[in-house]
């Protein structure tokens, strides 16, 4: 059996994992999303929307690839974690009411109330609740779905979130509970030390019993959260019906930095002029050799940005064009319709 760590060893322990997590799901989302049938000269980004409607073909047996494509658009479009967190914010968590319960007033218990009442705002201040919850709140505005276990002792509160991955919906008493995956240890039984002895325990129980795989934790120490309360058992990211209108502007705006970068580089022509009163081919006015070495020169003193080529042959000019006021209307209109879309998030478009 695997020790058991303080709740503050616990927290410090997962919140490193998790942010070593996201890094790494940062990387292998772009893998995965990025057309890797496009033509490799392209520069910029794009992705797959083939690859999004297959999903919604079936959204319950690929919503764990619609929630991590959330997560991933979440990342990369500023505009989309606007939304999330607009809805997020829509709930106040910093007014807090906390009044104790007297069923009648009596002066022997005034210093027994004022004492819980004391620890009870002490124990509110530890825990934080405006943080905590507002992270739940962000999740399930992403994903739908937000599954917490609760670590308390007398030092720190933690509410560990966990992969919705392996979490699914498993009853409803007033308030929805869920079940845990505890195959997920099969490869991260070293991890358990920093676990609740809940899991140590049931996993011990998965592995005597295979048909354990799925089982339904504490309500105690659990809390769900979900956007999308008339189907509990289907978790779909909340806005999946923007998600092909973010791609498109995740691709117009890689479209644009790409002009932008262009519109630095210069081209410059050394044309060798032939002569005019001479009836030899290729008679040119500077002889090629000693041209061809004033080019050389020419050329390694340019900067990065400007390039250079020698020609016989008249080049007309070729310039690269940055971002016209037409792309940035382009731009703009594409994000006031997505903010438009998303329903109630108008306000987020400051043209408005």
């Amino acid at each position: 059996m695997a020790t058991q760590k303080s709740v503050k060893e616990i927290k410090a322990y997962h919140e490193k994992n998790d942010m070593l997590k996201e890094k790494f799901a940062a990387v292998r989302g772009a893998l995965k999303l990025v057309d890797l049938t496009k033509n490799d000269s392209r520069t910029f980004t794009t992705f797959s929307k083939e690859t999004l409607r297959s999903y919604m073909r079936n959204p319950m047996a690929n919503s764990n690839n619609l929630r991590q494509l959330s997560n991933f658009l979440y990342r990369v479009c500023y505009p989309y974690r606007r939304i999330i967190h607009y809805n997020a914010e829509m709930v106040d968590l910093k007014a807090q009411s906390i009044i104790p319960m007297l069923e009648s007033y009596n002066k022997k218990n005034v210093s027994k109330t004022l004492k819980n009442y004391f620890e009870t705002l002490t124990k509110v201040e530890q825990i934080n609740l405006a943080s905590e919850i507002f992270k739940l709140l962000v999740i399930a505005w992403r994903e739908d779905t937000v599954y917490g276990y609760v670590y308390d002792d007398d030092d720190t509160f933690f509410i560990h979130i966990l992969d919705g991955q392996y979490c699914k919906i498993s009853s409803t008493d007033g308030v929805f509970n869920f079940a845990y995956d505890f195959s997920y240890f099969r490869n991260n039984a070293d991890d358990l030390e920093y676990w609740g002895p809940e899991f140590q325990q049931k996993y011990t129980a998965y592995q005597n019993d295979n048909t354990l795989r799925w089982q339904e934790l504490d309500p105690e120490y659990t809390i769900c959260l979900k956007v999308n309360l008339e189907d509990p058992i289907l978790s779909l990211p909340p806005f999946v019906a923007l998600f092909e209108q973010i791609i498109d502007l995740v691709d117009l705006q890689s479209l644009q930095a790409v002009k932008d970068e262009l519109s630095i580089y210069k081209l410059l022509v050394a044309r060798m002029e032939t002569l005019s009163n001479t009836d030899e081919p290729d008679d040119f006015a500077v002889d090629i050799d000693t041209a061809i070495e004033y080019y050389n020169k020419f050329a390694d003193s340019l900067p990065d940005y400007v390039t250079s080529c020698i020609s016989p042959l008249p080049i007309d000019a070729i310039e690269f064009k940055g971002t016209t006021t037409d792309d940035v209307d382009m731009i703009s209109n594409s994000m006031s319709n997505l903010f438009q879309n998303s329903g109630g998030a108008q306000i987020l478009n400051s043209s408005l």
